[in-house]
């Protein structure tokens, strides 16, 4: 396996089992999970940073305007996210890259005021005839990437408006990212500790209360 996702279709397909598609309920949908991967780089400073945004769902400009936000499609696919942090390195293939960390990020419990005021730029973008206008500088965490192979291959219809639209997907800016990953290693690192006391003794509560 080759080229952008590959790693992601790979632990998709060959871990989980799932096939590649576009629906637009959760990979887990029993669950409500949404399951993503994305790579990190390690800096000079040996500090972990996301090599990119997390691209989400692509936007359905025409379903979008009918839409509340509580009620959106984009909330019914990525409410929770189960995100995979692999360690990027350039040349190493997609079976050999190194995983570093798991975690869930639950999006109507994280920053949600922010998310839903980025979420409703867009809609209201889009709802002014103006989809061809989207630009990821509009929104703080949340953003309107293209997504596509670009050179004019990929455009869109849009209502109330004749001018073609690229196609965008929702997606998690890579600074917002970045204090995703702090928080989540912040998390697995706790819960290190707290294992670590348990096996030294340390941690005198009872079996009910660890557990």
């Amino acid at each position: 396996m080759s080229g952008k996702g590959s790693v992601g279709q790979l632990v998709q397909r060959a871990h989980f089992g799932l096939e590649l598609d576009n629906r637009a309920e959760p990979d887990f949908p029993q669950a409500g999970v949404e399951l993503k991967v994305t790579g990190v780089t390690e800096g000079h400073d040996g500090v972990w940073r996301v090599k990119e945004r997390l691209v989400l769902s692509i936007i359905d400009y025409h379903a979008i305007t009918e839409e509340s936000f509580e009620g959106s499609s984009f909330i019914r696919k990525n409410a929770v996210l189960l995100i995979i942090f692999y360690l990027y390195e350039s040349g190493v293939s997609a079976e050999k890259m190194r995983f570093l960390l798991a975690g869930y990020w639950e999006l109507l419990k994280r920053d949600i005021r922010q998310i839903q005021r980025d979420w409703q730029v867009i809609a209201n973008k889009v709802r002014d005839g103006r989809a061809h206008e989207l630009s990821e500088a509009d929104t703080l965490y949340l953003s309107a990437a293209v997504k596509g192979q670009g050179h004019g291959k990929d455009m869109r219809s849009q209502p109330y408006s004749s001018e073609p639209a690229k196609q965008r997907a929702f997606s998690l800016k890579p600074a917002y990212m970045n204090s995703v990953l702090r928080e989540l290693l912040r998390q697995a690192e706790a819960e290190t500790l707290r294992e670590n006391k348990i096996l030294d003794g340390e941690d005198d509560r009872s079996v009910e209360e660890v557990a």
